[in-house]
């Protein structure tokens, strides 16, 4: 048994040491010596997938101190071409020292804008230092041929005092991005040598520049109100504009109480456009409660929404550790949990990146699959066997793959998810309150019709899939058949009483007057948003502890030397943006 108390005293014997190579560790070290990359945050824009923070570990690489060492770039991968973990070409955008790289950090996707928004953090081994500067930090993508982008410091809108003043330190929270808006829930800050769990939420508008910090006292999640080392997810889908679900995790108090890890058997959800917390019991294959996991979401067919939890660790001092490699899935609207790669199945990982590419798999970026314990076979200091820290699942066919797909065909449920995807599933539903069956019951799924099971493209193998017709190009030609029945009927109408009447010349209706117009619809259903894979005066803070509430010797390390693959990106000196 461990506490998360004890976790900063580790960390600083959890030392391995090894010869130093001649030159610098890099960013991007080739496969051979890559041994670990940790800490940082993912997120897609433009057909690209970024990685931003944390640490990197590599052969012949190390401190007196740590077996890794700071992720001193934006990383980022082509989404665009296929490509296998082993073979896979990184970008490498250098960033000034301005900007800093820290770890456990927030990261928001403004997808319409195509920036990223980055916030928060601190040293992935706690004892390297405590205080962090609060800046903003954006991020835009160019066209250039690197695929380099510009930082840039940015103020948000806060009425009176600054962002530094306002808000504390924040760490590990669970950050998300909608449409519109970035949010972080929860989290800790280290301020003067003493860590505090946090309480509450911030939203930032990407529009407005608006920072709000919400008190929140209604949070449902834990019974202190505290979240660490959760994950949040937004599927829009559901309500006016969309809904955020927070996904396990633990809460904390002080160094009196031991941490208590956050089950999967109730979900809460936030309501954006209303401020309220909601919540919903669920079934099925439950997972086991844990925390730092991944979560991604994706739309399915008549108004489904698939979650994917994948992986994670039970950090309760009451238990060893136990890392998990298990794959989940909570399909909404009957809020039906499905094992689909089961626990045995593979290395168990935590920390880890994820987000979802190429319409349906789940790329896996980073993590850790070792027991952080003090020796040097833990952490850091051992390869990752997942070439590059990459690796891919089919979310359709529930499989790891080997190599990414940028044609693959549109997501379908697996078999076992699509089971639950019934309108006999959805009347089993025993919902907590009338606002949650209000919130759902206009995703009321309904058996697809005959032969749309498929959509067009081509699986991992290649091989074509077959057709699916969208719902509504169904009713647009329902409608226009309708239309073009109506006009055939009028015209032998028309010559019909030509012939008996010929001094009498009927008009046809104008055109468009029988036309049918099936009304458009739209909604985000392309899987990106959900990643994963996000408080002043209104912040509530509980009881100064101290050390550090990883439950883990953070002793992870990074790889060795290597050659970038590709070594590109120009980072602007940050610019004072004028506040709106």
């Amino acid at each position: 048994m461990r506490s998360p108390i004890l976790a900063v005293a580790l960390l600083s014997r959890g030392i391995w040491v090894t010869a130093q190579s001649s030159g610098g560790p890099s960013n991007v070290p080739t496969t051979n010596e890559f041994l670990r990359l940790n800490g940082g945050k993912v997120a897609v824009l433009d057909n690209r997938i970024y990685y931003d923070g944390g640490h990197i570990s590599q052969r012949g690489y190390a401190t007196a101190n740590h077996s890794s060492n700071t992720m001193n770039a934006t990383l980022s991968i082509d989404l665009s071409r296929p490509w296998t973990p082993e073979g896979v070409a990184i970008n490498e955008g250098a960033k000034p020292d301005s900007v800093g790289t820290w770890s456990y950090q927030h990261i928001w996707s403004d997808i319409e804008a195509g920036e990223l928004y980055v916030w928060g953090g601190g040293p992935y081994y706690a004892l390297d230092g405590l205080n962090v500067p609060q800046k903003l930090w954006k991020f835009t993508t160019s066209d250039d041929t690197n695929n380099a982008g510009n930082w840039s410091e940015v103020n948000p809108v806060l009425g009176d005092g600054n962002l530094l003043e306002r808000t504390p330190d924040r760490r590990a929270g669970a950050a998300v991005s909608t449409a519109t808006t970035g949010f972080v829930f929860g989290g800790y800050s280290v301020i003067g040598g003493e860590v505090t769990p946090l309480t509450g939420y911030i939203s930032f508008d990407f529009a407005t520049g608006e920072w709000e910090e919400h008190s929140d006292p209604d949070a449902p999640f834990s019974k202190s109100g505290t979240l660490l080392y959760s994950s949040a997810l937004w599927a829009p889908t559901f309500g006016s504009e969309g809904l955020i679900f927070i996904m396990g995790g633990m809460e904390t108090v002080n160094a009196d109480i031991d941490p208590e890890n956050l089950d999967f058997e109730t979900i809460h959800f936030l309501d954006p456009a209303k401020k309220q917390w909601l919540s919903q019991e669920t079934t099925g294959d439950i997972p086991d409660s844990r925390t730092r996991h991944c979560t991604v979401g994706v739309a399915g067919a008549n108004g489904t929404y698939d979650i994917f939890l994948y992986g994670g660790a039970n950090e309760e001092p009451a238990t060893e550790l136990l890392e998990m490699s298990d794959v989940h899935v909570l399909s909404l609207p009957g809020f039906k949990w499905t094992r689909l790669y089961d626990q045995s199945d593979g290395e168990g990982r935590f920390e880890q990146g994820c987000a979802v590419v190429g319409k349906r798999q789940l790329l896996s970026w980073g993590g850790s699959s070792l027991s952080l314990e003090e020796s040097q076979s833990s952490g850091f200091a051992r390869g990752d066997r997942n070439p590059n820290g990459l690796a891919i699942f089919d979310m359709s066919d529930g499989e790891w793959k080997t190599r990414y797909n940028p044609d693959a065909a549109a997501y379908q449920a697996h078999q076992s998810v699509s089971a639950f995807h019934t309108q006999e599933e959805f009347d089993k539903v025993v919902w907590s309150s009338d606002d949650v069956e209000a919130l759902f019951a206009v995703a009321r799924p309904d058996p697809p019709a005959p032969g749309a099971d498929e959509e067009e493209g081509s699986s991992d193998d290649g091989k074509p899939k077959g057709s699916k017709t969208p719902v509504g190009a169904i009713a647009g030609g329902v409608i226009g058949g309708l239309a073009i029945v109506g006009l055939v009927v009028a015209f032998l109408i028309y010559r019909r009483r030509k012939s008996r009447r010929p001094q009498e010349l009927e008009a046809l209706p104008p055109p468009g007057e029988l036309e049918g117009k099936p009304t458009p619809m739209s909604q985000y259903n392309n899987g990106h948003y959900g990643l994963t894979e996000l408080d002043g005066n209104a912040l509530s803070e509980i009881g100064p502890v101290t050390g550090d509430p990883y439950r883990k010797a953070h002793a992870v390390e990074v790889h060795g030397e290597s050659a970038p693959y590709v070594q590109s990106g120009v980072w602007t000196e940050p610019r004072e943006l004028e506040a709106k």
